[in-house]
């Protein structure tokens, strides 16, 4: 956009991320979203080349649950629309996040605090989602505690908060190898670490092919993301995971009879 004033390449850089105005209504801010995430979506079959969001905001509002009002905590919330869509459509956003956003529309709930020590309720939400957020938590770098594996602990967290049979909407890069750079990058045997204790009900993988977007499967991507470059022009991964995951419910009697006999044992 170097041909465009600075004025208004910042005002469609804006408008593609997603970013509110203060003041915002949340209708105006719902029609926005999607009007973007569709905008996206029609450059992307165009062959324009577009970062990682082009995927993860449309898998994401596909595979929310439809039907009544649910309570839903948006982890790393950002600073984006996507929360006064998520409210127009009926949930009960809660956003967190560890700075706080520049603006909010006043019926979110907003906590500003890091997701891997946030003291939120147990058992209180019906459904969460993380988009390209995980992958960051433990580095510092927005500010963050650092930590290692960081992102596990936010995992034990969330599957706290979450009820019994609540689901989990998660995206983030995908390498066949292990990458940390800013960020970390998850290996199959890492995605894997993250299913535990939850059922996958979804499981996607994507793969920027040039200047589009493919779905690919697992196997695909693990063979496709080290092809070329790692990093796209702007920026972002050249694969991606997409897991909607549900928590498993309360431990069964077997579980919890092992436990025990292996407590006596090593007692």
């Amino acid at each position: 956009m170097k041909f465009l004033p600075a004025v208004l390449s910042k005002k469609i850089v804006d408008f593609m991320w997603g970013k509110p105005k203060i003041g915002e209504g949340k209708l105006s801010s719902s029609i926005k979203f999607c009007t973007m995430v569709y905008m996206r979506c029609l450059l992307a079959l165009l062959g324009y080349g577009l970062g990682e969001r082009t995927v993860e905001y449309k898998w994401v509002l596909d595979n929310l649950s439809k039907g009544k009002a649910r309570r839903l905590l948006d982890i790393g919330c950002g600073y984006t629309r996507l929360d006064c869509l998520l409210r127009f459509l009926g949930y009960d956003v809660y956003a967190i996040d560890v700075n706080r956003p520049p603006y909010l529309h006043p019926e979110i709930k907003f906590i500003q605090d890091d997701i891997t020590r946030a003291n939120l309720k147990t058992d209180f939400f019906d459904t969460a989602i993380s988009i390209s957020t995980l992958e960051h938590v433990g580095f510092g770098k927005y500010g963050d505690p650092q930590m290692r594996d960081g992102d596990v602990k936010a995992l034990q967290n969330i599957k706290r908060v979450l009820k019994k049979s609540g689901l989990f909407l998660i995206t983030g890069p995908f390498a066949n190898e292990s990458y940390v750079t800013w960020l970390r990058f998850y290996t199959p045997s890492r995605i894997d670490r993250l299913k535990k204790g939850f059922s996958v009900v979804k499981e996607d993988y994507f793969v920027k092919l040039g200047r589009r977007w493919v779905k690919v499967t697992r196997q695909m991507a693990t063979t496709l993301s080290d092809s070329g470059s790692l990093w796209t022009r702007t920026g972002g991964p050249n694969a991606l995971f997409c897991l909607k995951l549900q928590k498993k419910g309360s431990d069964s009697m077997k579980d919890v009879s092992d436990r025990v006999w292996a407590g006596w044992i090593m007692s």
